[in-house]
């Protein structure tokens, strides 16, 4: 079993046949237990409807059921229609999570229902379950799970596509119906003013002044050639004017759990990049942002040795659990040591951390996606909204306590991110640095949070004390070792600028949001509240 799911097992009883469970074509996972956005741990609304495509991919089509939303439930009409039931949140048009290593269908399927039912019921949404079994399969199977996500996103863009198209539609029936209604003189000022606003948009673009009308009749103008280039920015200016969370939902926002949802994502940038040119693929939706839950590490024997062992603490003395953690972390130690220093071969983390803040693995939905900042162009953060980043908007959400996942780790490859990204744009100085906002307060008189997380309860204290111990050892082999675009410079909480939420920051490109006490991939348990807030809230920046 992974890190990440040896970690559940620890924190709650999982059904560990999530492959078993999820055979059969349709299934309909039981989110009562699930906790509510307010952290109380009311049950849902409703359980969610998933199709499985195979024991690892599940899908839930807006178009295909009817799945209560918590806005129609609580009898919220007025918002039921909308795309998003988050203001001030655009809704994204597919959404994509990888779940972590081992983690069944269950745990899974309570953070797509948060999504669904409570943020973005007409998005498309698509689960990708990890597992230990399909890490370690021929790259040709792997290859293989990933165009099968490929072809859903293709799909989930076509409707994407169509749905605006109906929207454009919709809208012109309405402008042209209230057209009618107004006299000959009215008619053509108003064409006047929509021809002079056409004439505006199209010298911004070529970097020039619009031309000064002379008095002249512009009506004349107003042929069917110009109106119809103009039609997709004038019908993308329209949406400006509405709510964001009454816009069409566009982009494809990414959801990752721990390195087993990072090692998925991995592959399916691999597969993307190695199919696709430098350019965005049209077929493909626009990358909105990612967010990366407890990840990415960096392979450690430390790490390892937990992540083996740790279903073992319920069922053996603690004499053999300790004897078995000693003799995984001595193998894999002496196995890193040989892949990295006798082989001369970056390790399989770092290779990952590598790809996911490489910009040619971005291309195909990220550089030249600037359909995003249209949302911030007539605010007064506009000249650093237009900038084109390298790498799409990230959030980092991690914790000090994760024994499996180190912070420091975390905190490195946003660093890393932050730097490359702004090497795209985005402003340099302070827009190279991630922004870092603290979720608990750290009142605890432990010199670390494990140690604080342990005397919490949070945490098991055999795994803190093991953690702790077993680091001092790694922290001789795993120094600064880099091989992606980044310099070999380490990053600490103290070098980052906390800040907290007051008011409306311009939009940064990373961020990172960090909690004290909460275990490995179990954020949204421990702080419920705190976790979608932060979502929540970041997703309305970007």
């Amino acid at each position: 079993m992974s890190a990440a799911g040896a970690a559940h097992a620890a924190a709650a009883p999982a059904s560990t046949g999530a492959a078993a469970a999820a055979a059969a074509a349709s299934v309909s996972t039981a989110a009562a237990a699930t906790k509510t956005a307010d952290g109380t741990g009311a049950s849902s609304t409703a359980p969610l409807q998933l199709l499985a495509v195979n024991p690892f991919l599940h899908v839930y089509d807006p178009s295909a059921g009817s799945t209560p939303s918590a806005a129609a439930e609580t009898g919220k009409k007025s918002t039921a229609h909308l795309p998003s039931l988050v203001p001030g949140v655009r809704a994204p048009a597919v959404i994509l999570i990888c779940g972590f290593m081992d983690g069944s269908l269950r745990i899974m399927s309570k953070y797509a229902a948060e999504y669904v039912q409570r943020r973005f019921p007409s998005s498309t949404l698509i689960l990708q379950l990890s597992t230990g079994k399909g890490l370690f399969a021929p790259p040709e199977e792997r290859a293989a799970r990933m165009r099968k996500i490929v072809a859903l996103l293709e799909r989930a863009q076509d409707r994407a596509e169509s749905r605006r198209a109906l929207r454009r539609r919709i809208r012109s029936l309405e402008r042209n119906a209230a057209e009618r209604s107004l006299d000959s003189t009215e008619q053509r000022r108003l064409r006047r003013l929509r021809s002079l606003q056409r004439r505006r948009s199209s010298a911004q673009s070529l970097g020039a002044a619009p031309a000064s009308s002379g008095g002249e009749d512009e009506t004349s103008t107003g042929g069917g050639v110009l109106e119809e280039d103009d039609e997709e920015d004038e019908q993308a200016a329209e949406e400006t004017y509405l709510k964001p969370e009454e816009r069409t939902p566009r982009g494809l926002l990414i959801h990752t759990f721990s390195d087993g949802g990072g090692r998925n994502l991995w592959a399916l940038l691999n597969e993307l990049s190695a199919n696709s040119s430098s350019t965005t693929n049209p077929r493909l939706p626009p990358v909105r942002g990612v967010i990366m839950d407890s990840s990415p590490g960096l392979q450690t024997a430390s790490t390892s040795s937990l992540a083996f062992t740790m279903p073992m603490r319920k069922k053996y003395a603690a004499w053999i659990v300790w004897l078995a953690r000693a003799s995984v972390w001595i193998w894999v130690r002496f196995a890193l040591l040989w892949r990295v220093y006798v082989r001369r071969q970056p390790t399989d983390s770092e290779r990952m951390r590598a790809a996911l803040n490489s910009p040619s693995k971005w291309a195909w939905g990220w550089s030249k996606a600037s359909d995003f900042t249209l949302d911030f162009q007539n605010s007064k953060h506009a000249a650093e909204a237009a900038d084109a980043w390298h790498l799409p908007p990230r959030l980092y959400l991690y914790s000090r306590a994760d024994a499996l996942i180190p912070w420091n780790h975390v905190e490195r490859h946003a660093k890393d991110a932050a730097r490359i990204q702004a090497g795209g744009g985005g402003g340099g100085g302070k827009a190279a640095e991630p922004e870092l906002i603290v979720q608990e307060g750290e009142d605890c008189s432990s010199p670390s949070a494990l140690q604080a997380a342990a005397k919490a309860g949070t945490v098991d204290p055999e795994t803190a004390k093991w953690a702790e111990l077993s680091a001092k050892f790694d922290s001789s082999f795993h120094r600064e070792r880099t091989t992606s675009l980044s310099s070999a410079t380490a990053t600490s909480a103290g070098a980052l600028s906390e800040k907290t939420k007051q008011g409306r920051t311009p939009p940064r490109g990373v961020r990172l949001v960090r909690w004290e006490k909460a275990p490995h991939c179990d954020i949204g348990r421990h702080d419920a509240q705190g976790y979608w807030a932060a979502v929540d809230d970041w997703l309305a920046s970007v």
